[in-house]
């Protein structure tokens, strides 16, 4: 952990100095870079305490890094070639439908990532894997720092923000888990709403459309809830900006939206979606998929030594936010929990932090596109919760593309305290400290094992 923890120091370090980088993320002074580079410093320690922990385990690190030493081991061309295959082999992102098991996206770009940490550095897949998703998650303080620069806020808040970062339970619970694709995926979704709100004013220029397009591939093909995030936030405020903002200029930048968009989703789909359009159609037609026999076979192993009920792979249907009919309430009613779940006390905190957040804003694309971000995480509850089940979102990822956002309102909140009393501002991050620090212990002592 020392070397990880010395090399995110070092970059850290490097993005506060360096002066592009400094200026990417709003970093007016070198003494609030250095107060940044702490924070990300306790982020990484914070994440790399819990997943090399010795008594930490979850079943997911060994599929990931199972994935990661298949690509070591066998190259890209080949291991590209028995993704799909090896999705069905490992357990990785199936889904029962109709009765069959059909391997959905799982885009490989994290395991890339993870092979210079096998291949160069020496690590144990496992431990690549984990390290990575920590670090990378870890850094993410300068993206929310830099997100709440560029919606010209204040450094107090921005540093606030980047704080919250720091012990938000939904990055954590998500690591105790071993979703370390999705941690990695999402990074690159903040990056690419900050270059958005970057260059909101600047969308008509090709530099920004082809960056803006780039960026978006990229999410996508590190993490397939990417899809999903961007196909609400990036059309629904394209719709919003048309019906409000109808100059010339503004028709031009929204053109340059559009464009950017469809750059990213073609990318993304010549470099790797495309090979899963067929399994949809076969999904939907109920025809099952070759490389199922490989779950059939396995299950009709486990059966020769176990009983057979133990032998199938597991389907969880104990839901009570799905139904068979769609229920809007449903949904909503499911928002409200899974903030309360995540967010206990401060979910309330980051409601009015929002509505601060909003009245405060300068300029009428900034609130929109705030507003179209926050509503993301109501309509993919809604999707999930409110639609007939069980469906293909139920398990999306929707707090997680509303952490960077959700840090900001609670940054808000805790400035406005201290600005009214400084003890308030105090008890207040006292309070969210706390609460987030017992959250990480929490998470990390239900993972452990006493023997493997």
């Amino acid at each position: 952990g020392l070397p990880a923890l010395a090399a995110v120091g070092l970059l850290a370090l490097g993005l506060a100095r360096w002066s592009p980088a400094a200026g990417a993320f709003g970093l007016p002074t070198a003494t609030l870079g250095a107060g940044l580079v702490l924070l990300t410093l306790g982020a990484v320690a914070v994440r790399l305490w819990m997943v090399l922990h010795p008594q930490f385990y979850y079943p997911d690190v060994k599929v990931h890094s199972l994935f990661a030493w298949q690509l070591v081991r066998r190259g890209l061309p080949a291991f590209l070639a028995e993704f799909t295959a090896n999705q069905f082999r490992f357990s990785l992102g199936l889904q029962l439908e109709n009765g069959h098991w059909y391997a959905f996206p799982y885009p490989p770009a994290f395991y890339v990532l993870s092979w210079p940490l096998i291949r160069w550095v020496g690590y144990r897949p496992e431990v690549a894997v984990s390290v990575l998703a920590a670090v990378v998650n870890a850094l993410e303080t300068f993206v929310v720092f830099g997100i709440a620069r560029r919606l010209r806020l204040s450094t107090g808040v921005a540093t606030a923000a980047a704080g919250a970062h720091v012990l938000l339970p939904i990055f954590l619970a998500r690591l105790s888990l071993a979703y370390f694709p999705s941690l990695v995926g999402h990074t690159v979704d903040a990056l690419t709403i900050l270059f958005l709100v970057a260059h909101l004013d600047r969308l008509q220029r090709p530099r920004v459309v082809l960056g803006l397009g780039t960026l978006l591939a990229l999410a996508l093909l590190t993490y397939t809830q990417g899809l999903l995030n961007f196909a609400l936030l990036l059309p629904l405020f394209l719709l919003l900006d048309i019906a409000f903002e109808r100059t010339g200029e503004a028709r031009r930048q929204q053109l340059g939206l559009a464009l950017a968009g469809m750059l990213g989703v073609l990318l993304s789909f010549a470099v790797f979606y495309g090979r899963y359009l067929p399994t949809f159609v076969q999904m939907r037609k109920g025809i099952p998929m070759a490389e199922e026999q490989i779950v059939l076979d396995k299950a009709e192993a486990a059966a020769r030594v176990r009983p057979a009920e133990e032998a199938r792979p597991a389907v969880d249907d104990d839901d009570p936010f799905d139904g068979p009919n769609f229920d809007p309430w449903r949904g909503l009613r499911k928002a409200a929990w899974r903030l309360w779940v995540f967010y206990g006390v401060f979910g309330p905190v980051v409601v009015v932090g929002l509505i601060l957040l909003v009245r405060s804003l300068d300029g009428r694309r900034r609130v929109r596109l705030v507003l179209v971000w926050a509503a993301t995480y109501l309509l993919l509850n809604l999707a999930s919760g409110g639609l007939p089940g069980p469906n293909l979102v139920r398990y999306n990822k929707d707090l997680e593309i509303v952490a960077p956002l959700f840090c900001i309102a609670l940054g808000v909140v805790g400035v406005r305290l201290w600005q009214l009393r400084r003890w308030l501002g105090v008890l207040y991050a006292c309070g969210y400290g706390g609460f987030g620090f017992l959250r990480a212990a929490r998470y990390l002592t239900e993972r452990f094992v006493l023997e493997r």
